[in-house]
């Protein structure tokens, strides 16, 4: 069992970081111009499918892995950066992330605890883009 008291962050940070805790599942809509992303904006729940990707952070009761899901109904495959908090201290570690294709779910998973996942970098692949699980 981990417990640690943190400062509410906005789900989107300025930056365009978009911030995800364990037992979390966050709704992100997207303001698109051709085949770039403009703005991203965290919302309650899901009204424009089109424009909107979903992440899921869990664990399994009684397991250490964890496990996250990423879907939405965008035209085109999305790709993004993806850091890692450990509960033991406050550095990002940079971790593996696959593509994710219209309509799909993908699945990240980890053998230990994670804090927290910073996702960065979002970005349209272009059709036809090699489909690689990278950091």
């Amino acid at each position: 069992m981990f417990e640690r008291e943190v400062p509410r962050l906005p789900i989107v940070l300025p930056t365009g970081w978009i911030t995800v805790y364990p037992g979390e599942e966050i709704h992100v809509e997207l303001t698109l111009a051709r085949d770039t992303i403009r703005s991203a904006r965290a919302v309650a729940k899901v009204a424009r499918p089109n424009s909107t990707l979903t992440f899921k952070l869990s664990q399994q009761p009684g397991r250490a892995d964890m496990q996250l899901a990423v879907s939405h109904s965008l035209p085109q495959t999305i790709k993004y950066s993806l850091g890692m908090m450990l509960p033991t201290g406050g550095q990002v570690y940079a971790t593996a992330s696959c593509p994710v294709p219209p309509g799909l779910t993908t699945y990240e998973t980890w053998p230990n605890p994670v804090f927290q996942l910073v996702i960065r970098d979002l970005r349209l692949l272009p059709e036809g883009a090699p489909l690689t699980c990278e950091k």
